[in-house]
């Protein structure tokens, strides 16, 4: 997979989380599933504390492509963020390049 566009890790890489955000989801907007913006979009979720936000897209990227590591990595990081620390052992089994 390409890395995301340099506006994207330039914006989350000096913590500009909230700018990182908003720029994923204009792109988001465009297509939901985008995937080389995935894995930014959810990191500057969990950085922003978005719960809601980030269990939904998870469960989103769960039900429409199980077998990709980005929706075990979401819903892993929304575990994370809500200190589920078991569940996110679990869920990173259950990705496509599980624990060797």
């Amino acid at each position: 997979m390409p890395p995301p566009p340099p506006p994207l890790t330039c914006r989350y890489a000096h913590d500009r989380f909230e700018a990182c955000y908003r720029l994923t989801c204009r792109v988001r907007d465009a297509d939901p599933f985008e995937q080389h913006v995935l894995p930014v979009h959810v990191c500057a979720m969990v950085h922003l504390h978005l719960h809601a936000e980030l269990f939904y897209l998870a469960h989103m990227l769960v039900e429409e492509y199980p077998q990709r590591a980005v929706s075990w990595f979401a819903v892993g990081s929304y575990y994370h963020l809500i200190a589920d620390y078991e569940s996110v052992r679990r869920s990173r089994a259950r990705s496509p390049d599980g624990p060797d």
